[in-house]
């Protein structure tokens, strides 16, 4: 359970915290949407998001066939 999220970085301040807790006595299930689903390691999720970061650094082709970087415009970096 979070109570309280918080941000104060160069982009966005905000701060969220819960004034009021309350309980039910009722349960209920819930379905896990990835039951069942084969699972990849950590180490091959990495790989492949490394390929698809890598391809996708190039995809924007001027009208003279050059190309160029595709602006991330602070939404996601690759970090190691």
């Amino acid at each position: 359970m979070i109570l309280e999220a918080q941000s104060d970085d160069a982009i966005a301040a905000f701060r969220i915290r819960a004034e009021k807790v309350t309980f039910a006595n009722t349960k209920k299930k819930y379905n896990n949407p990835h039951s069942g689903k084969k699972a990849m390691s950590f180490e091959k999720f990495r790989e492949i998001y490394r390929q698809k970061y890598e391809e996708f650094l190039y995809k924007i082709v001027t009208p003279d066939g050059e190309t160029r970087p595709l602006s991330k415009g602070f939404r996601e970096y690759l970090v190691e």
